[in-house]
């Protein structure tokens, strides 16, 4: 049975055409038409955590983002085939996308660490690969055995052919390739002149020097984004003159390529890494105005379930502003999108800066124009403002002072909780005896919801 694209388009997630056929056959012995299963099952699915989904991009600092979970294909054929059913090979011939492979690793899954280690040394296609989790060094180490391993063979075989499929495979950047990739981001003329950098005039001195000129501005971030695709385009340039005499020039071949890839894996060793610093740490890794194409594979637990929950809540804010901004939104339903945004605890990185751009315009809207939906937007406004805040707290903490406000506010919390909720209800009685007026009730009662976050400790001597 042959599951077409307007058909799995129905379903809110990429839902395996081999489920839907199955559906199908059972719904045929007890006399149900196929439409009939398409449009039921559709509509009341109700997707699980870990299947197969491409989030709807979201902006970060100077770049988009967008995910696709692939963490619950645990093993190769499955995971192939994600890659294939989604065109993500196809994704890295566009200059504008950075595609980056995401693993989450875990110490306890050794086997299947190994095998996908095998599965990117040797399948998939990427710019990147960042490691998230447990025993991320041994995932590390497994990787390039299995590079060095496919390196020896080729030698061995002075295989050309498999020895430029490795290049392409591992986005070893030609000229052609580096200049879009710079022109996109930026313009010709600049690409240009950076891709004139090399031997000692390569450095990020120089880098920041022509941004400034170009630009009027410039960052370290910017300038290593740069640098790295400067420096993977030289290597291909020494590449191209090593693979005349593969097998006499082995050594030489093996240490640029394994050198090469090395400084395109990051690894991130605290296994307790939070969704925003992980976003923050990848949108690092591009260039300007690149679309970050970041795909979860291997698990789901740990560190990457909590950027699943990032991202499943970015896509359900995206939806409610959609919402909002839709010409049939009644009134009632105005008020009670903005009511559910601030019903939400604590934000991400990954809404910030849309909640930040689309809030100015609602408050101006006609729906928007009565004292509860003013008085919810600005306490959206304040939380946004105090999620900077926070932030920045975060940044500059040193470790030693992070770790004691998180012991001091252990041993606080259960205490404060209480506080809180009574508080809360006092509130609550305050607004049925019309003592406080709705606006300030939401603003405080908000400032309490905010303050069961993780942190609220480090914040507390922050203004009000």
């Amino acid at each position: 049975m042959q599951i077409t694209d307007d058909i799995r388009s129905l379903y809110p997630y990429q839902e395996h055409p081999a489920n839907i056929a199955l559906v199908c056959k059972m719904a045929q012995h007890i006399g149900l038409s196929r439409d009939y299963v398409y449009k039921e099952t559709s509509a009341r699915i109700i997707p699980d955590i870990g299947v197969l989904q491409h989030f709807e991009k979201a902006k970060v600092c100077k770049v988009e983002q967008s995910f696709i979970n692939s963490m619950s294909a645990n093993e190769r054929l499955a995971t192939l085939e994600n890659w294939q059913r989604l065109g993500i090979y196809d994704l890295n011939d566009n200059p504008k996308k950075q595609v980056i492979a995401l693993i989450n690793n875990r110490n306890d899954r050794v086997a299947r660490s190994k095998v996908f280690a095998d599965i990117l040394s040797h399948d998939l296609r990427f710019d990147k690969i960042v490691v998230i989790g447990t025993n991320v060094d041994g995932f590390y180490s497994y990787f390039i055995n299995a590079l060095i391993e496919r390196l020896d063979k080729i030698i061995a075989n002075n295989d050309l052919e498999e020895f430029n499929k490795l290049l392409s495979q591992f986005n070893f950047l030609t000229e052609e390739q580096l200049i879009a990739r710079l022109s996109d981001a930026y313009n010709l003329t600049l690409a240009n002149k950076l891709i004139k950098l090399n031997g000692d005039s390569l450095k990020k001195s120089n880098i920041n020097a022509l941004l400034k000129d170009a630009t009027g501005n410039s960052n370290e971030a910017e300038a290593s984004a740069i640098l790295q695709n400067l420096f993977v385009y030289q290597q291909r340039q020494t590449l191209e003159l090593l693979k005349q005499d593969i097998v006499n020039n082995s050594e030489k071949l093996k240490e640029v390529i394994v050198n090469t890839i090395k400084s395109n894996v990051v690894l991130h060793e605290n296994s307790s890494l939070s969704a925003d610093e992980l976003t923050r740490s990848i949108a690092q890794l591009g260039l300007v105005n690149n679309h970050q194409v970041i795909v979860g594979m291997q698990n789901i637990k740990g560190a990457g379930l909590n950027y699943v929950y990032a991202w499943q809540q970015w896509q359900r804010i995206n939806h409610t502003l959609e919402h909002l901004f839709d010409q049939q939104c009644t009134a009632k339903e105005f008020r009670t999108a903005l009511t559910n945004l601030n019903m939400i605890v604590s934000f991400n990185r990954l809404e910030v800066a849309t909640l930040k751009q689309h809030l100015s315009t609602l408050k101006k809207m006609h729906l928007a124009q009565n004292e509860f939906c003013q008085a919810e937007i600005t306490n959206l406004l304040e939380k946004l403002e105090a999620y900077s805040s926070e932030d920045n707290i975060e940044k500059q903490q040193a470790l030693p002072i992070q770790y004691l406000n998180q012991v001091v506010e252990s041993f606080l919390d259960a205490g404060a909780a209480v506080k809180r909720k009574k508080r809360a209800n006092q509130i609550y009685k305050d607004i049925a005896d019309q003592r406080i007026t709705l606006e300030k009730a939401i603003k405080i009662l908000g400032k309490l919801s905010r303050n069961q976050k993780s942190g609220w400790f480090a914040n507390k001597s922050k203004p009000n």
